[in-house]
């Protein structure tokens, strides 16, 4: 489907040179940290290595995070110098911007109703006034919702979707148009196939739920596309930890499985198998006492390390 983007949220910042909001300030058109206190401060930083094949270092990203675990920063040191800015303003995610060589190249922003729910979107590149793509979203009396507007940077509209709900509050229907043409339906009713359209995609959602005699639950999620389906399996401990996932296709072969061990309930080691049952890839996670993570590794089925994260809190004793 063609340009139809997730929901986003979105505010115009108007004043060219300097704006503050919150503990952050936009300067020249780019997002910078500008915090009030640094004392009061805190901040999450993660180091993402990525290695070669020989274990040399190829790539370094690092992260930084607000208290409330959204990031704000972020530098890849790929040979290309990527930095990325992010603002917030009482949790609410205003924009960023992305530097290229310390030259702006994109800039993004949002803006909400007085429900803090987001009614529009716009990217532009270089500049907050060349505006290039944007989004608008439009609710019910019931502030769901309905209706989502994709339009270029002449203002013109290009695509949309529409929402439909059931009667218990679900989303029960989903459909897309481009250039005045309905391209996919999406329903979500289990017993419904949804309501033919020609030339168009019906695609039908379908989730259930069951046990096991020893405590386990699972939810199986399928999907049927012109009369095939594919389907996913989810299986969860007594205490609600999710222990694998696994997929299939539309002939009921399976594609690949994941399945997770954990420690004191904080995941310790996630396991990736491919189609044929052989072990493609495995994660594993290390904490700080209070539960936060601080370091992972990722290897390959041979037991080649791909890559690491390790993360520092400047609030917790290390």
């Amino acid at each position: 489907m063609k340009n139809i983007m997730s929901l986003l949220c979105v505010i115009f910042i108007s004043t060219p040179m300097f704006a503050q909001f919150g503990d952050y300030y936009l300067t020249n058109n780019t997002f910078r940290l500008g915090q009030k206190s640094s004392s009061t401060a805190k901040i999450a930083s993660s180091y993402d290595s990525t290695f070669k094949k020989n274990g040399k270092l190829k790539e370094v990203e690092i992260n930084k995070y607000h208290v409330s675990g959204k990031l704000i920063y972020k530098l890849s040191d790929n040979g290309k110098l990527e930095t990325y800015y992010t603002l917030y303003k009482d949790s609410l995610y205003q924009g960023g911007t992305v530097l290229h060589k310390g030259d702006t190249s994109s800039v993004w922003q949002y803006t909400f109703n007085e429900e803090s729910k987001p009614v529009s979107y716009f990217w532009a590149q270089k500049s907050i006034h060349n505006v290039k793509w944007k989004q608008l979203t439009y609710y019910d009396e019931k502030s769901r919702a309905i209706k989502f507007e994709n339009r270029n940077k002449k203002d013109k509209l290009k695509g949309y979707s529409t929402i439909s709900y059931s009667e218990d509050g679900k989303i029960a229907e989903r459909k897309y148009y481009w250039k005045g043409k309905l391209e996919s339906v999406y329903s979500y009713a289990c017993d419904s196939k949804g309501e033919p359209v020609k030339s168009a995609n019906n695609i039908q959602y379908c989730s259930s739920k069951g046990a096991h005699a020893d405590g386990r639950y699972y939810v199986t999620n399928e999907t049927i596309k012109n009369g095939k389906s594919q389907r996913e399996v989810l299986t969860y401990s007594p205490d609600s930890l999710l222990i694998s996932y696994e997929k299939t296709n539309v002939k009921g072969k399976l594609l690949w499985k994941r399945e997770y061990s954990y420690e004191n309930k904080l995941l310790k080691t996630m396991y990736v198998y491919n189609a044929k049952g052989k072990l493609s890839r495995r994660n594993e996670y290390e904490y700080w006492n209070e539960g936060y993570r601080s370091n992972l590794k990722i290897f390959k089925g041979n037991g080649e390390l791909v890559s690491q994260v390790k993360t520092n809190y400047d609030w917790l004793k290390q």
